[in-house]
């Protein structure tokens, strides 16, 4: 009973001291911007049984394409080595262990580090997405997913801790513009990572809109400049464009010209929802809905209220509904 009670306390000291080791890694997150570089500075860390793992093994069985390969569970722990339990082998109800060293990283053939990763996605193979690479949005088609094999090409420390950053997806762009290699990974499943790209629009070529004009960008300098002086308002237009995908320019769903004392200007429309564009004339009310539906932001509803005076509480059970249908937080708050 005695030796029983002493290995319950160790591991709960080895618990206890990975928890603070986590928390020392969070502290540290406010200053690093969860940024991989820092990682060579962290304690190393200490796997237990049945911890989730990313891992380099045999490459006889890796398999970039299936992550479930190279993604698996801690099987058994040994000095400076842990024995590891793929997903597939799960999966397949095989019994199958890889030996991994710890100590190692990138370039070295073997190596593991933690998995505080989600275990589904939004996207799949062949879906076609946005990514945003260095401010840029690039469209793109998803290829593969979970590319861990990024660390080793880029040369990034690996992860030690929930707030790195591992990549999800590997995309192939959808125009070869020369520039860069012909894939681009995202690094997290979100929309300022990686998004859908629009299957369809609210808009056609011709049509008049008002577009908010600190949301859109200028073509060129003097259209920026006349966007800036006119930051606090929204600027009629009309579309030229729609589904703006060209070499050396950054993908946008519409194109629109405008005018400013009688000389023309072109800008591009980021998003195709109520906070970036809207139609000429639309009804307050319906413009609410419709931007409670797109799950905008709570800037723009507060926007919408005051600029059209808009009461509320005439048709606050509609407003409900629909904040909890579309999922809008923002509508709620």
């Amino acid at each position: 009973m005695g030796k029983k009670s002493k290995k319950k306390g160790a591991r709960k000291e080895k618990l206890q001291e990975r928890r603070e080791q986590q928390l020392e890694q969070l502290d540290r997150y406010d200053s690093d911007g969860g940024s991989n570089e820092v990682v060579d500075n962290r304690r190393d860390r200490e796997y237990f049984v049945g911890d989730r793992v990313w891992f380099k093994g045999d490459r006889a069985y890796y398999d970039e394409n299936n992550p479930n390969s190279y993604r698996g569970l801690v099987h058994a722990v040994d000095g400076d080595f842990v024995e590891i339990k793929p997903l597939q082998a799960l999966i397949d109800g095989i019994h199958y262990t890889e030996r991994i060293p710890t100590k190692t990283k990138p370039p070295d053939k073997f190596y593991v580090f933690p998995d505080f990763c989600d275990m589904t996605l939004r996207f799949d193979v062949g879906d076609k997405v946005i990514c945003k690479v260095c401010d840029c949005l690039i469209p793109a088609s998803v290829c593969t997913f979970w590319p861990i094999g990024e660390f080793e090409v880029k040369g990034i420390p690996l992860p030690a801790a929930a707030v790195d950053r591992v990549p999800h997806y590997k995309c192939e762009k959808l125009l070869k513009d020369g520039y860069g290699p012909p894939c681009v990974p995202a690094l997290k499943d979100c929309d300022s990572f990686i998004r859908r790209k629009p299957a369809s629009f609210r808009f056609e070529v011709g049509d008049t809109v008002t577009f908010n004009s600190m949301r859109a960008w200028g073509n060129t300098a003097a259209a920026s400049n006349q966007l800036q002086r006119c930051a606090l308002e929204w600027t009629e237009g009309k579309i030229i464009l729609v589904d703006v995908c060209e070499e050396g320019v950054d993908y946008a769903v519409y194109e629109c010209s405008f005018k400013v004392a009688g000389k023309k200007y072109t800008c591009l429309i980021e998003k195709d929802d109520d906070e970036h564009i809207a139609p000429i004339g639309a009804e307050p009310r319906r413009r609410l809905i419709e931007a409670i539906e797109q799950d905008c932001s709570r800037d723009h509803f507060n926007y919408l209220t005051r600029h059209f005076h808009i009461d509320i509480t005439a048709f606050r059970d509609l407003v409900v509904t629909k904040a909890i249908e579309f999922a809008s937080y923002n509508a709620l708050t």
